[in-house]
């Protein structure tokens, strides 16, 4: 894996809800460019920044319980890495529409000359032909319409549930279905790859001998590898695997803005409290109805902070809040071994990244703890550290879903 290769990490995670914390951790330890998650299980209440860092741009496809009829299940997630987003990085629709027993996203990024359309899929078990037939179909369509030249690609991924799909192995790269029987959901998967001229390359089998999550593409400069460091505990019927795809990329850098805070350390108290006590409030209420008296009231005590609480910047951090300046050394030197490793391929240089790996998930965990006791034991005393933990953990500040 060169340094500049883009790594794409691919799990079905048979639900996250009772994982985010353990998923949150082991993405931190890790410095995969795009994970590729699928039956996430996941619903609005529950936001990105509760099993992801801010690293990553997260796209979501929760499922759809009331269309779908269902109770639970489903859902799928790509995460990518926001030096990677720089050129463009935008949700295609799905055109026409999909049935909504699909869950699937579709992002087109924009990496230097190339686009990358990157889709995640779930299909649920017994489907009938014609859900697989609408779904190609819409992904043959859209690629269709836009490779108009050489510099475009498709990673399709994603749990087909196809179970009795065979897969024989090309010589030259990748797998094709071989097709024994007269199955329509497997012919339609035959034709689709043939219009395309596209490759199968998961052949990591599960526990039964199937093969039932894809990774379908056109590029035939991609290895795919098991491994070794699961993000999430390992599902016996979808053994997770890693896929480097060769580029030419640099994934640069990106510098958060700082932002402007409010300094009340620093306010002339005497000043607000002379000109909160000028105003005459039984006026200014007068005939007012509630709501117009409480949007009065918040329009002078704004005004009052604005005028008179000075400001200062504040510089913006992509590191969470428990991060301490150790753990953020040790971080960095872990993300630089990662590099390295990925650069040179060599063995000693992949053992320097296991022990930083190693070191940063013992000290991570300490820290984290640490820093939830704190806030624990703050409740009672002071109730800001619970809010503030609160917060970030519910925020979600991010860049716009099309980055331009």
């Amino acid at each position: 894996m060169d340094k500049n290769d883009i790594s794409i990490y691919y799990q079905n995670c048979r639900g996250l809800r009772t994982k985010l914390h353990t998923l949150y951790m082991n993405i931190l330890t890790q410095s995969y460019d795009i994970i590729i998650l699928t039956e996430t299980w996941l619903h609005a209440d529950i936001t990105d920044n509760e099993f992801i860092d801010n690293r990553y741009r997260v796209f979501r496809a929760d499922r759809d319980l009331c269309a779908t009829g269902r109770r639970d299940g489903g859902g799928v997630l790509i995460a990518i890495r926001r030096t990677l987003c720089s050129g463009g990085c935008a949700l295609a629709a799905a055109a026409p529409p999909l049935p909504p027993v699909i869950d699937q996203l579709l992002i087109e990024l924009k990496v230097a000359k190339r686009s990358f359309y990157i889709g995640a899929v779930y299909i649920p078990p017994k489907q009938c032909h014609e859900v697989y037939l609408n779904y190609l179909n819409m992904i043959q369509n859209k690629f269709l319409d836009h490779n108009t030249s050489s510099t475009t690609d498709f990673f399709i991924v994603g749990d087909f549930n196809l179970p009795n799909l065979l897969w024989i192995s090309n010589e030259s790269y990748g797998q094709s279905p071989s097709i024994h029987d007269f199955n329509q959901s497997h012919i339609h998967v035959k034709n689709f790859m043939t219009v395309l001229n596209c490759y199968q390359l998961n052949y990591l089998k599960n526990e039964n001998g199937r093969i039932l999550d894809l990774f379908i593409t056109d590029k035939t400069d991609c290895e795919l590898s098991s491994v070794s460091n699961p993000l999430l505990p390992i599902d016996k019927h979808h053994p997770p695997f890693c896929v480097s795809v060769a580029s030419e990329v640099n994934h640069g850098y990106i510098r958060l803005k700082p932002y402007l805070a409010y300094c009340y350390k620093k306010v002339n108290y005497d000043i607000i409290r002379q000109e909160l006590a000028s105003i005459d409030w039984d006026d200014l209420f007068s005939n007012k109805k509630a709501e117009e008296a409480v949007s009065l009231f918040y329009e002078k005590i704004y005004s009052i902070i604005e005028a008179h609480v000075p400001k200062r910047k504040i510089a913006s951090s992509s590191y969470p809040t428990w991060f301490t300046p150790e753990l953020i050394t040790l971080f960095n030197k872990k993300n630089r071994a990662w590099i390295k490793m990925k650069k040179y391929k060599n063995q000693s240089d992949y053992n320097l990244f296991s022990i930083y790996r190693k070191q940063f998930k013992s000290l991570s965990d300490k820290c984290y703890k640490s820093y939830i006791a704190k806030v624990e034991s703050s409740i009672k005393y002071n109730i800001k550290y619970f809010w503030k933990y609160m917060s970030q953990r519910r925020k979600t500040s991010d860049i716009p879903s099309s980055v331009q």
